[in-house]
């Protein structure tokens, strides 16, 4: 499907029998980052938050990518 929510493709991933990794579970979180960044509103990141965020979203891409035709 085409989406951007973090939290229903990765669970789209687990309906097909993938297991994800225990660091993924937050992951659903970089929907309303990418939200937020496209749509400017008042909530801002902090510092911490932002590299977090890098982080956790570099995690999702090497566990998603390989998995993906």
């Amino acid at each position: 499907p085409k989406t951007h929510d973090i939290e229903r493709l990765l669970a789209l991933l687990v309906d097909h029998g993938e297991l994800l990794p225990e660091e993924l579970e937050g992951a659903s979180i970089l929907t309303a980052y990418g939200v937020n960044a496209r749509y400017p509103s008042t909530t801002e990141l902090t510092a911490k938050q932002a590299r977090e965020a890098i982080e956790l979203a570099s995690m999702v891409k090497d566990f998603v990518k390989p998995k993906v035709r």
